[in-house]
């Protein structure tokens, strides 16, 4: 029997070469380590100044998206009270339902103002607010369990019934826009009611299905389930702590902070005997709509006197006449460039502010 060395072996193979290749790496990095030292350390710091530059833009971006949360949350939130005293012919039983909502998607994915938007539109559309709340909870669940569970998502799937609500029948419009968001409703209800969806097709088609009975049975086989499909209680609660709902979660946080600092400097001012910050705001915009107006106003008069003292001045100035024109064209056109891009942005922001 033939027997080889190790070594032999090694170096046949050519692995000896990679091994001494692999120490060589080895002991050149360690060098490299003790002969920069301070520039590791320097790298080190840079690394670390680099982090703390991205989490402050990270920080400046939720801030600012929060600010612009905030106030929408406010508009919804004041829209919502009147709406739905106006309906229930009650402050208080519309401050109730702005509670029970608020503990419903306290912990989910769920924007507060989405939630009380999606109650409204169940409201408006006949139901009453007892139903209004129960059906929104379990349509959450639904959403957050067979769907992305966004606020979009949410937006969309109450969208839907409150229109199949209005109409008093469903259809296969507002049916389809749920089942492609991914919610299996015609299955869910099929088995519910102990028919086949050949069935339910049938009776949507002949407008047969009414989204009274619809809405009901659909709330009872969501919150208890049925034999094939599960029941889905709690389900957004348990979708707020994945991924996507902890961000979600901490920029509805971040809003909700905003709105509390909104809150009470406008409180401190009205207790000053001072406007509120919107009515500051809108001040604000009407007097720079006023000074915009003026230098509009007042450019046409600015050329006219330019043009007469130069014409006035013809013989002083003959010599240097041209050069004096090519620089006030020069001038003149970064002019009309900075007021064409002042007044994009009254275009952009203006509405806003008036």
């Amino acid at each position: 029997m033939t027997t080889y060395s190790v070594e032999a072996y090694l170096k046949a193979t050519g692995a000896d070469k990679f091994a001494r290749g692999f120490r060589d790496a080895g002991n050149a990095v360690d060098g490299l380590e003790k002969k920069t030292g301070r520039a590791s350390l320097g790298v080190t710091k840079f690394v670390t100044a680099v982090a703390g530059v991205a989490a402050a833009v990270g920080v400046f971006r939720t801030l600012s998206n929060a600010v612009d949360q905030a106030f929408t949350r406010i508009d919804t939130m004041e829209q919502f009270d009147r709406v739905m005293t106006t309906m229930t012919g009650s402050a208080e039983v519309a401050e109730k339902t702005l509670s029970k909502i608020n503990d419903t998607v306290l912990g989910t994915a769920y924007d507060l103002d989405v939630a009380a938007a999606s109650v409204q539109r169940f409201v408006t559309s006949g139901l009453d607010v007892e139903q209004a709340t129960r059906y929104f909870e379990s349509w959450g669940d639904a959403v957050a369990f067979y769907t992305k569970g966004t606020n979009a998502d949410l937006q969309g799937v109450t969208d839907a019934l409150s229109k199949m609500s209005t109409r008093g029948k469903v259809d296969m419009e507002q049916l389809g826009r749920i089942m492609e968001a991914g919610i299996p409703a015609m299955d869910i209800y099929a088995e519910a009611m102990g028919i086949t969806t050949d069935e339910v097709a049938d009776q949507m088609s002949r407008g047969k299905l009414e989204a009274g009975k619809f809405m009901e049975v659909m709330d009872e086989a969501l919150a208890n389930g049925t034999e094939k499909f599960p029941s889905i209680a709690g389900a957004a609660k348990e979708a707020g702590d994945s991924w996507e709902g902890s961000f979600a979660k901490m920029r509805s946080a971040a809003a909700r902070g905003v709105v509390n600092i909104i809150e009470n400097i406008d409180k401190m001012l009205e207790d000053n005997g001072l406007p509120q910050m919107r009515e500051m705001v809108s001040q604000f915009g009407t007097a720079f709509e006023n000074v915009l107006t003026f230098i509009g106003d007042s450019i046409p008069n600015v050329v006219e006197f330019i043009k007469g003292f130069a014409q006035a001045n013809e013989e002083a100035f003959g010599g240097v006449r041209d050069t004096i024109f090519e620089v006030f064209s020069t001038v003149w056109g970064y002019i009309q460039e900075v007021w064409q891009f002042i007044m994009e942005l009254w275009n952009e922001y203006g509405p806003m502010l008036t």
